[in-house]
């Protein structure tokens, strides 16, 4: 009997073990409970084409390299961490709130967190050495930024609304992070930009620097740097002064003079309405005259976010070089005259990134004969530049009917790597009579940015100088600071004819607002061009 009720039990153990085989064997084959938020879930299904029902195991988010998932109501992001090739992950518009998921995805180039509101914590993201593009706009909550001060590797960082700049302690992060491509710092609680100023004087913020909406109190330090940052914005309306006062002797000269004042102004009385104006008063030493010029003056309107439109007269640098001249600034003269300009983002995806240009540019002789110029005598130019990941490069055309060299060109590609950054730019001017013929140059440039060091170097070539005579060398090496002391030295030099300039430089502030600035400069070669001199001057900067 009990024998009997023992070999009952055990039937139909058996019977209710064979029942739960295929649902065992069913969760170990379908590990759809790696993702648990269903919203994430159906993401990674539309990202990757799957029908309704297909597993999503880790093999399957191993495979998964880009996620889109804006505005797709995602709280929860466990399970992403088996997601290891992801590069690009686009979650604008979420209510994520945990990101620990995301820490040991170390092939992250692209990363957008933008607007998900009860975000705090990003210390998750400190081990992401990968990223070139992070993206925390609007995350109000976030209560610090200091994970992010190993990210050397940044290209891009936009922090607009994340407002924790207001501590000495998160400020610290902007400096140590060094110079990139493009820094959003919009109402942030920034109060001095003297953070800034490093980056900026290792010609970082190229393509965009924003630090509007912020209680600024040293805003006017930004003015000298605005001309080599193609997208600026600075809160306004915005009133800055600059004087600047120089006096030196040469050796068998005698002594020389300079001195001017520039008035600008800046202001934004919407979002999408920009107007800036600025004003030189420059002595002339001969007539001890004061000359005044208007050097800018322009309308900025956002047709979009992505598409803005600036009317007026306005500086454009194109050129890649650092040190030499500039043969491939075709729009260095369209300060004289007015130009209208629309900048267009044509693509902002992951580490791609592709910006278009157009000008349509009426020089100053136009206007002042009273006669509405003609279309054909015009100059029209487009650039195209863009970004792939570390690798940056762009083109350039201008054409302008009636000129003796009527189509320039140009193309640059470069990159950076840890601390070298290299650069290598062509550039021809075309003869209209005798096409092809024409003029080139090129100019290769790299620098290296060890802790306080810095060592800038390039070379330059014009075809114009015969008997390749056109060859240029420059170096400039920035060195520690000193008691205050910011020293650096420069070196020109023509490689034909063996003739150059050699500058040793000293700048400290000695009162706020103010610089002092000692040059030493040395010309060598011909002995009618040999020259010793010494510079001496003053710098003062001040915005209201």
């Amino acid at each position: 009997m009990q024998r009997r009720i023992y070999g009952g039990i055990l039937c139909v153990g058996m019977w209710l073990l064979a029942g739960a085989l295929p649902a065992l064997a069913n969760t170990a084959g379908n590990t759809s409970e790696l993702i648990a938020d269903a919203a994430l879930r159906q993401a990674i299904a539309d990202e990757l084409g799957l029908g309704a029902g297909s597993a999503i195991d880790g093999a399957v988010l191993a495979e998964l390299e880009t996620l889109r998932a804006r505005d797709a109501g995602i709280r929860s992001l466990a399970g992403l961490e088996h997601a290891v090739g992801l590069r690009e992950l686009d979650l604008r518009g979420n209510d994520v709130r945990d990101l620990q998921p995301l820490a040991g995805l170390t092939q992250l180039e692209w990363l957008s967190l933008r607007e998900n509101p009860r975000l705090q914590d990003i210390a998750p993201l400190q081990g992401l050495t990968g990223l070139s593009y992070l993206n925390l706009n609007r995350n109000t909550r976030i209560r610090s930024i200091q994970p992010l001060q190993e990210m050397r590797q940044l290209d891009t960082l936009i922090l607009r609304g994340v407002r924790v700049l207001h501590r000495e302690e998160e400020q610290v992060v902007i400096a140590a992070l060094g110079p990139m491509e493009r820094l959003n710092l919009r109402d942030t609680g920034l109060t001095t930009v003297a953070v800034l100023l490093p980056g900026l004087d290792a010609g970082g913020y190229r393509e965009q620097l924003d630090v509007s909406e912020n209680p600024l109190r040293d805003s006017g330090l930004l003015i000298p740097y605005r001309e080599q940052i193609a997208e600026f914005a600075v809160s306004g309306p915005q009133l800055g002064v600059r004087i600047r006062a120089e006096g030196g002797a040469v050796y068998g000269e005698g002594p020389y003079y300079d001195m001017d004042l520039r008035l600008m102004l800046d202001a934004e009385p919407r979002s999408f309405i920009r107007v800036y104006g600025a004003l030189d008063i420059e002595l002339d030493p001969e007539d001890m005259e004061f000359e005044l010029d208007i050097d800018e003056v322009f309308l900025q309107y956002g047709l979009t976010e992505r598409w803005r439109l600036r009317v007026g007269k306005q500086k454009m640098a194109w050129g890649q070089a650092l040190l030499l001249d500039q043969p491939g600034d075709f729009m260095a003269d369209v300060d004289d005259g007015a130009a209208l300009r629309l900048d267009a983002d044509l693509l902002d995806s992951g580490a791609n990134r592709l910006r278009f240009t157009g000008v349509m540019h009426a020089e100053g002789s136009f206007f002042a004969d009273g006669d509405a110029p003609e279309f054909g005598e015009f100059a029209y130019a487009g650039r195209l530049r863009g970004s792939l990941g570390w690798f940056r490069y762009g083109t350039a055309l201008w054409y302008r009917q009636p000129h003796y060299l009527p189509l320039r060109t140009s193309g640059y590609a470069g990159g950076e790597w840890g601390d070298w950054q290299l650069m290598l730019e062509t550039v021809a001017y075309w003869d209209r009579h005798d096409f092809p013929e024409g003029d080139g140059f090129l100019t290769a440039s790299t620098v290296w940015s060890p802790a306080d060091w810095k060592l800038t170097a390039e070379y330059q070539y014009d075809s114009r100088v015969l008997d390749a005579r056109g060859q240029r060398a420059a170096v400039r090496v920035d060195l520690p600071e000193l008691s205050g002391w910011e020293l650096s030295l420069y070196q020109e030099h023509e490689l034909r004819d063996t003739r150059g300039e050699f500058v040793p430089r000293a700048q400290r502030e000695i009162l706020p607002y103010t610089d002092l600035i000692f040059e030493l400069p040395i010309t060598y070669g011909d002995p009618d061009s040999r020259t010793l001199g010494a510079q001496l001057g003053l710098d003062f900067s001040l915005s209201f």
